[in-house]
């Protein structure tokens, strides 16, 4: 029995050196590093909308530009040829239009011929119904009421051919116009297009930044096949990011606004940066991570692509 009580006391002694070990052990700060590389917070490359030949190109490699600086620029000639016949075009089109309308108000003419022949078959039935009277009376003969009732009958048909004509008019007429408009509204589409192509042909910064590269010349046209595919790629270099790549196991150890530090050979002392971001795409077991770096001491700037070494405390 004092064995076996010896045995249980040492046992439990053990097991509580363990967990107060374990205990300490995660009190204490866990941190790990990893290789990364400065990275531009943003960067573009300037590609025209349109293909042209390029005849202007105002800056060189390391240039620093403003956000709408003029870049580049196209030659424009074949689109300013496609704007002034698209608009020589959508002219015509509106002066179509403008006579459709007048043909449509024309109608007009057509309402007043009504309105007097209607007037006179109100007549011509008002005159026939007197003479009918008077036939009755056998004042006047069958003949002379057979000339009357025949005006009356000429003058109703006469009002049947005008309605006729004003409706076979009027449904012209807003045909007319329905195609006329619809010309119009593809003749200014037509236009709007053009004004898009020949205001592609000039190419602005996107941002400040700097020219990282420059990938065609002028004379050389862009955006063809057999050609360069852009003019330039620029990258904002303000506001450089550490991008580093952590294992996906470790990744539970990473979260967004904690702390690190980012080592870089030209620095002698790390610099501060704070986790921006924690990619959610596993590429090859690893997972990209972002972070914001603080101003170094010197106040220079941090050129892309620079190595660095984070670590991450905890």
């Amino acid at each position: 029995m004092n064995r076996l009580g010896f045995r249980s006391s040492v046992s439990l002694v053990v097991f509580l050196s363990v967990m107060s070990i374990s205990a300490w052990a995660l009190a204490q700060p866990q941190s790990f590093s990893a290789e990364g590389v400065i990275v531009p917070r943003q960067q573009a490359t300037l590609t025209p909308q349109v293909p042209g030949r390029l005849n202007e190109l105002h800056w060189k490699e390391g240039d620093r530009v403003k956000k709408g600086d003029l870049i580049a620029r196209l030659d424009e000639t074949e689109q300013r040829l496609e704007l002034d016949l698209v608009r020589a075009e959508s002219q015509q089109v509106k002066a179509e239009l403008l006579r459709e309308m007048a043909a449509k108000d024309g109608l007009t003419r057509l309402e007043a011929e009504i309105a007097r022949a209607t007037a006179e078959l109100s007549r011509a039935k008002t005159e026939l119904m007197r003479m009918e009277r008077l036939a009755a009376k056998q004042v006047i003969n069958a003949d002379e009421l057979d000339l009357v009732r025949a005006e009356a009958e000429s003058k109703e048909h006469a009002v049947a051919g005008l309605k006729i004509e004003r409706n076979v008019a009027e449904t012209a007429a807003k045909a007319g116009v329905l195609i006329a408009e619809a010309n119009l509204a593809a003749a200014e589409a037509r236009m709007k297009l053009a004004e898009y192509r020949l205001d592609n042909c000039v190419i602005r910064a996107p941002f400040d930044g700097v020219i990282a590269e420059v990938t065609a010349n002028p004379g050389e046209v862009v955006g063809r096949e057999g050609g360069p595919a852009s003019v330039c790629r620029i990258v904002d270099i303000s506001q450089p990011l550490a991008e580093v790549r952590v294992p996906v196991q470790r990744t539970s150890a990473v979260s967004a606004g904690e702390d690190c530090r980012v080592s870089l050979a030209s620095a002698e002392r790390p610099i501060g940066g704070r986790v921006r971001s924690v990619g959610s795409i596993v590429t090859d077991g690893f997972v990209t991570v972002r972070i914001d770096l603080e101003e170094t001491e010197d106040g220079n700037r941090i050129l892309p692509g620079t190595p660095i070494v984070v670590e991450i405390q905890r």
